[in-house]
């Protein structure tokens, strides 16, 4: 009886333990209950966790298992060795034999652990998966109690421990625990050879930032990368040397690294090269690519890469039947190789949407594969179509999606950038100055200082970070011939590139559900009437601040890329687009008419531009203007014009409230409705509008009451209007209706 009294005490005693223990670990953390040998009392393995959360009836101890968790244990007990202090901030247990568990959070870098014993020179123990435990705070074993030793929360583990214990998980995925034989994928030969000199893979591991070897995943592929190409100790030390610029690593024992480099030979079912961190700088932008020879794929320079002439093939008549089709396989497959670079200049994967994409030097046309298979149907290796070995490849050239993202932009993660660089980078040469293209520019503003120098500032912008939006437009208001065409259009297709204009009048291909306004860094909008901007008023505003835009092709689910289009308005009328009385996007210029149909001017304006090395001169002018202050929104210069314009935008409601009570000196009119509105409607009609157009009695009235300082009451059997005349002047001069005396 007294026994039984003892084991129903040992059990309420672990779970007080228990619960307390529950308070430091994830809220999904699953219990088991173990006998007093510490082994399970009923299986549990791959079971749902959530039967086996109770404590035994019959046992004082229990276990955690580590679904979410990892348990680094210490046997200090067992010759094994306790971790650094610096690691020791997380929640932890001490053993009843005097060891240590180490409790810490479960992420996806450990994804392929699997339970290990005396791992590494210090003989850890991991317990890591949801069939695998460790003895709870409060359990008794033989050798003695467990108890909680650091009483806080389970906190992720450092980088540099995980490192440390990562060493010896050397596998890509989950460990092969089965005892099947299966073929590993090696990465180097049975028979390895030096395929690059510690000089060439010193060249390009020189150019990895030390952000590299802190993550841990680009961290082991450039290892192996290095052990690929060359698997001399010499490498080695590069690579430990490297390692140890990047935080963390400094403290690492060279056993750790030695490890990696003797394991590093038996998985890379990737297959990582040099090839592989030359593609992350380039992706990067830490790399450039090399530029092809060719602006667009060009069939003779495919067919003209060939593979050399070897010693074999002048004995290729003296083979046996098998030895010439295994050598003839040999061949194709090498041919195929050495043409797959170039074609990969022009020629890419996209995973979402998927598709195929054809490149070349101003565009990328994206394609359905079987259209792309169609294009590329002359495109052979030997007799076979050059597509059936490409399409089969795992490692061809290929992204996550599509984005455009020039200079000064965030090209998104695994995209290929639909930039392509702007024309007048082609030339180096430059020469003369920019004073015609810097007096014309004057002339579009109505030579005014102000102005001129925030469309300088404007057009620098776009050719120093042509990846920032500047959320505002110009308009550009005058009579025919004074060169906003001539200039505006010169300046897209010299500087920036044909592809990156769009010129049109039809406000249907801008702003229409079918636009072609993506992939844009200048819109030039002619002949814009009040009309259509009108009924275009709020597309006009989203898009010249919109941050994104859909490419859509017929059969491929839309692209979404990142738009950066600045938009310019030209016009010969008087009010071309609606501005608000809040506007914060509009910069509306009244052109000189000094030059207007001047055919002399204008055709040495043309013959400047067409002369590549003054373009490379005013292109080199503009990217030297310093423009750490400019902003487009804050430094709008305000002129009379664009005040005139937002006068014509004025309600006429508010127009007539203003004329009504604007100079008396009253401060509360009392006025019958009807009569009011009589008195409105003398007001519209002066103003030269339509009989027929004028709002009626009852629409006046929702109109009128929704300005402060106006109310409306009913006395008697009619209604009255009451103005508070300061706070309506107070609220018209809020709205910008009125100007500030």
């Amino acid at each position: 009886m007294q026994q039984t009294k003892n084991i129903n005490l040992d059990i309420k005693s672990c779970n007080i333990e228990m619960n307390r223990l529950k308070n430091f670990l994830p809220s999904k953390t699953n219990f088991l209950a173990l006998t007093n040998n510490k082994t399970p009392v009923s299986p549990f393995k791959d079971k749902d966790p959530k039967i086996h959360n109770i404590m035994s009836s019959n046992s004082a101890n229990y276990g955690v298992r580590c679904k979410d968790i990892i348990c680094v244990d210490c046997d200090l007990d067992k010759s094994g060795k306790d971790i650094d202090n610096k690691f020791k901030v997380t929640l932890s247990q001490k053993t009843g034999g005097g060891g240590f568990h180490y409790i810490y959070l479960r992420d996806d870098r450990m994804s392929h652990w699997k339970p290990r014993s005396n791992l590494g020179p210090n003989k850890y123990d991991i317990k890591v998966g949801q069939n695998s435990y460790f003895v709870g705070a409060g359990s008794t074993s033989k050798k003695g109690k467990y108890t909680i030793f650091n009483k806080t929360k389970v906190v992720r583990m450092p980088d540099q421990l995980f490192y440390e214990l990562n060493a010896f998980y050397t596998e890509i995925g989950k460990p092969n625990t089965s005892d099947k034989k299966t073929p590993i994928k090696k990465n180097i030969s049975d028979k390895p050879t030096v395929k690059k000199s510690i000089m060439e893979i010193n060249e390009i591991i020189c150019k990895c930032p030390p952000e590299y070897f802190a993550d841990y995943d680009t961290w082991k592929m450039i290892g192996w990368a290095m052990h690929y190409e060359n698997h001399w100790d010499e490498t080695k030390q590069l690579f430990i040397k490297k390692s140890r610029e990047a935080p963390g690593y400094n403290e690492v024992p060279d056993s750790v690294f030695d490890h990696f480099w003797e394991n590093s030979n038996k998985t890379n079912s990737k297959q990582y090269t040099l090839g592989s961190i030359i593609d992350k700088l380039q992706k990067d932008g830490l790399l450039e690519r090399k530029k092809p020879k060719d602006n667009k794929f060009n069939i003779n320079s495919f067919y003209s890469i060939k593979l050399k002439y070897t010693k074999e093939d002048e004995l290729y008549d003296l083979l046996s039947l098998k030895a010439k089709k295994e050598k003839d396989k040999r061949d194709e497959l090498a041919l195929y190789q050495k043409r797959k670079e170039y074609f990969e200049q022009f020629h890419i994967k996209v995973m979402t949407p998927f598709t195929y994409c054809s490149i070349n030097e101003n565009d990328v046309d994206w394609l359905k594969k079987n259209e792309f298979r169609d294009r590329c149907d002359n495109i052979l290796v030997k007799d076979k179509a050059f597509t059936s070995y490409w399409f089969k490849d795992p490692s061809i050239r290929s992204f996550y999606g599509l984005d455009f993202a020039p200079r000064g932009a965030n090209l998104k993660d695994g995209c290929f950038n639909l930039y392509r660089g702007l024309e007048i980078e082609k030339y180096t040469e430059s020469s003369g100055d920019s004073k015609i293209f810097l007096n014309h520019m004057k002339i579009l503003v109505g030579n005014d200082d102000k102005c001129f120098n925030y469309l300088l500032n404007y057009l620098a912008q776009l050719v120093q970070s042509p990846g920032i939006k500047p959320n505002t437009a110009l308009v550009f208001i005058s009579d025919e011939g004074v060169g906003k065409n001539v200039f505006f259009e010169n300046f897209a297709n010299k500087i920036l590139g044909h592809m990156y204009l769009l010129q049109t009048a039809d406000q249907e291909k801008i702003f229409g559900k079918f636009n072609i306004s993506s992939k844009r860094l200048m819109i030039l909008v002619d002949e814009v009437s009040g009309k259509d901007s009108y009924l275009n008023s709020e597309m006009i505003k989203n898009n010249i601040t919109c941050v994104q835009k859909p490419i859509e092709k017929k059969g491929i689910q839309p692209i979404i890329v990142q738009d950066f289009a600045r938009y310019f308005f030209f016009s010969n009328n008087d009010v071309p687009v609606k501005i608000s009385q809040n506007d914060r996007r509009f910069v509306v210029f009244n052109c000189s008419s000094e030059v207007r149909n001047n055919t002399k001017y204008f055709k040495k304006l043309i013959n400047s531009f067409n002369n590549n090395k003054l373009v490379r001169g005013f292109y080199n002018y503009l990217m030297g203007i310093d423009l750490k202050d400019f902003d487009p929104v804050n430094d709008r210069p305000i002129t009379e014009i664009y005040k005139e314009l937002k006068k014509v935008n004025i309600p006429i409601v508010a127009k007539f409230l203003e004329h009504r009570f604007g100079s008396t000196d009253k401060e509360f009119i009392k006025i019958q409705a009807m009569e009011f509105y009589k008195e409105f409607q003398y007001f519209y009609f002066d103003l030269g509008y339509k009989k027929d157009m004028v709002m009626t009695y009852c629409k006046f009235g929702r109109m009128v009451k929704h300005y402060c300082g106006v109310s409306k009451k009913r006395t008697g059997k009619a209604l009255f209007y009451t103005i508070d005349i300061i706070e309506l002047n107070k609220y018209l001069l809020y709205k910008g209706f009125i100007e500030e005396c």
